[in-house]
């Protein structure tokens, strides 16, 4: 017997509480169970006393139906999770295939020059081509089919991205998907820095034919953004976008406020947000401002650019929902998890875009990439496609495999079915350390962070615990056997009787 690798415990002073990543269950347990557990792990810092009271038959029975303690070694365990995840993998891939998403990179030309952009290192020799209407019917009128069979056009969504997508030289294009996808149905959106936003606000709000969602993004407020987020030859652009945001918010669009944390930009990121409540931004109906690390950890070789000291987890928790974070979006997951009676814990099996059936970026060279970082270098394309044809190389299946349930032992963790594992290409996290790092170990504290506050929330409505070995459920309290064996027997039958 020993505690499942899976189980997060948790001291939440005065009581413990036990998480298990794979088969959702939550518990308040007693802190001397919460110590028995510790020894058990074999973690603890003190060694257990042969006279230690121990917790009964009976209490250590639940455990095992909820997940938290096995009699499967550390292999064996491995292997159900690996057997379970390919299960929650093969449900996934058919609601996948329910819906589309397709970014339509117009041009890697950008009018800005940020220093810390992942396509700096080859946009001056691809920023010359750019997605001409003549494309944008191909791909409309030929290609849909089979980039994305049997989905309905209102399930495509198509996001406009760059490069810069909304500059003059790329109007007639984005004219041309709107009309194709309005007259389908099909939602538009867009990824954007909004320096000319002003010429393209008739383009905006929620009618069809219109970009109903626009993302912007700010490097906190001025004294930070105008240092890194600068046009080609280097003069500012806060005021102008702060501008543009503000009146792209009046056309109703639904409008994502992206706010990069750099590193020590405590305050800077602060100013901001007042600026955004002064101006009425934050809290509009239409507006989400969400921050976002551009690196959650520090880098040896480039210190100077490592965003880990900044806002942190508690403080972005207590902004929310005025602020959506990483933290917030795990609470939310985390909160429906904690209220949740039957059915399966946490499912993601893919950290991004990347994994997921249904998602491409095509570019202006005629290119199929499988996520937006990737796009530009060539030994990343999946596909191809030409005025007569779609074709897919072998490299697609090799991505699509990428599921957390094939990953190296190393990176199963108790929070993998929580975040996906993150970013499932190995090589792309190597070319883009330099740009975009994320540790393991940083992204399960944020995790964490989160739970706790569920447990403080949760806590309250449930009877208290004492300080024997006491235990209390807090979400599937009648749902029988919970152990990941049970799990993939359950959702074998489940999936069976689906067809799926």
């Amino acid at each position: 017997m020993r505690l499942s690798r899976f189980t997060i415990m948790l001291d939440m002073e005065g009581y413990g509480a036990l998480f298990n990543g794979v088969t959702g269950c939550m518990d308040l347990v007693s802190s001397s169970f919460l110590q028995f557990l510790d020894a058990l792990s074999g973690q603890s810092s003190g060694a257990r006393r042969d006279d230690a009271p121990s917790p009964g038959w009976e209490l250590l029975s639940i455990m095992k139906l909820r997940g938290h303690i096995t009699e499967a070694d550390e292999m064996e365990e491995l292997h159900q999770f690996r057997r379970y995840a390919a299960l929650l993998d093969r449900q996934n891939r058919w609601l996948d295939r329910q819906t589309a998403y397709i970014m339509l990179l117009l041009s890697y030309y950008c009018n800005l020059d940020c220093t810390y952009c992942f396509q700096k290192d080859f946009r001056k020799t691809l920023e010359h081509a750019r997605l001409r209407p003549r494309d944008v019917d191909l791909i409309f009128e030929r290609h849909l089919e089979h980039l994305c069979p049997g989905v309905q056009a209102d399930k495509i969504y198509y996001t406009l991205y760059g490069g810069e997508p909304l500059l003059m030289h790329n109007m007639d294009a984005i004219e041309r998907v709107l009309q194709k996808a309005g007259d389908r149905g099909s939602p538009v959106h867009a990824i954007s820095n909004g320096y000319y936003l002003d010429s393209f606000l008739h383009l905006l709000g929620q009618a069809p034919g219109k970009i109903s969602n626009l993302q912007m993004s700010f490097s906190c407020d001025k004294s930070v953004h105008d240092a890194v987020r600068v046009l080609k030859g280097g003069r500012p652009t806060f005021m102008r976008m702060l501008d543009n945001a503000e009146k792209a918010m009046e056309t109703g669009v639904s409008l994502v406020i992206r706010v990069h944390m750099h590193h020590d930009g405590e305050e800077s990121f602060r100013s901001f947000l007042s600026l955004l409540e002064q101006r009425r931004i934050l809290g509009a109906d239409n507006v989400t401002v969400h921050a976002a690390r551009t690196k959650n950890c520090s880098d040896a070789l480039e210190a100077e650019h490592h965003y880990e000291r900044s806002v942190g987890s508690e403080e972005l928790m207590r902004l929310a929902p005025a602020v959506s974070s990483l933290e917030s979006c795990y609470y939310h997951d985390l909160q429906r998890l904690a209220e949740a009676q039957t059915g399966r814990g946490p499912a993601k099996t893919v950290g991004c875009m990347r994994g997921k059936q249904n998602c491409y970026v095509l570019d202006p060279f005629g290119d199929i990439y499988a996520c937006y970082e990737e796009a530009g270098t060539r030994k990343y394309t999946i596909g191809t496609y030409s005025d007569q044809h779609v074709s897919f190389l072998p490299f697609r299946k090799e991505v699509l495999a990428g599921t957390i349930g094939n990953q190296n032992a190393q990176h199963i963790s108790p929070i993998s079915l929580i975040t996906g594992g993150g970013c499932n290409g190995p090589s792309l996290r190597r070319d883009l350390s330099r740009h975009h790092v994320s540790r393991d170990d940083l992204t399960r504290a944020i995790v964490e962070t989160a739970l706790k506050q569920v447990i403080r929330d949760t806590e309250p409505r449930l009877p208290a615990i004492g300080n024997t070995f006491d235990h209390m459920p807090i979400n599937f309290p009648n749902d029988g056997n919970r152990s990941i064996p049970a799990l993939i027997d359950r959702f074998t039958d489940l999936m069976n009787e689906a067809g799926m």
